[in-house]
């Protein structure tokens, strides 16, 4: 049985970590084994009382980006996962400036192929600061636009409506009418995050 890779990506800030927690408590009813991969260019990684949801697992790669100097410990930690722990998913949390492409690139490489299936991929996207995004980001941005099944818009509950609306627009256009989710974050149900990831 393949092993799905979810990957939640977007720029530092935005709230993956949230999303993530959420998630993973969805999960939670879904009798699956979940390994979580989150990697962060400080030495410091993630406040794991944040994240905690069950039994776990936490693998932390930082001092480097999965898409550059760090993809072959990236493909390494993979494989050990696919043979040791042999989950049913994993979730990947790369750092804000990550080229989302890359994620599919390591499909080339048959231990990871023959091991893993491409789940949800998602990028959240941070709605009161997507403008300065756009300036400061640019091509990141538009990678993890393209590259994302469904984008999540983050922090409405600070926007008026017709600055969602502006932004979604302006996501429309760039993403080619693929799904938006604007919904406030507390009004969205495991139910809806589950499909969004998972299509059940």
């Amino acid at each position: 049985m393949m092993i799905k890779m979810d990957v939640v990506s977007g720029f530092l800030g935005v709230g993956k970590t949230t999303l993530i927690k959420r998630y993973l408590e969805a999960l939670s009813h879904q009798d699956e084994k979940v390994i979580l991969i989150e990697n962060d260019f400080g030495e410091i990684g993630i406040d794991k009382d944040i994240l905690k949801v069950g039994d776990l697992d936490i693998y932390e790669i930082n001092k480097g980006c999965l898409c550059c100097g760090l993809k072959g410990t990236f493909i390494d930690t993979l494989i050990m996962i696919a043979e040791q722990v042999k989950p049913d998913r994993i979730i990947l949390e790369p750092s804000g400036i990550f080229i989302l492409s890359e994620v599919f690139e390591l499909f080339r490489y048959y231990q990871i192929s023959d091991a893993y299936e491409i789940g949800g991929v998602v990028t959240v996207i941070d709605g009161p600061h997507f403008k300065d995004h756009q300036v400061r980001f640019g091509n990141f941005l538009t990678n993890q636009i393209d590259n994302a099944a469904h984008l999540m818009l983050s922090k409405t509950s600070q926007m008026g409506e017709d600055e969602i609306l502006e932004v979604v627009e302006e996501l429309s256009d760039l993403f080619h009418g693929k799904e938006i989710i604007a919904k406030d974050w507390n009004d969205i149900s495991d139910e809806e995050l589950l499909e969004i990831f998972t299509g059940d």
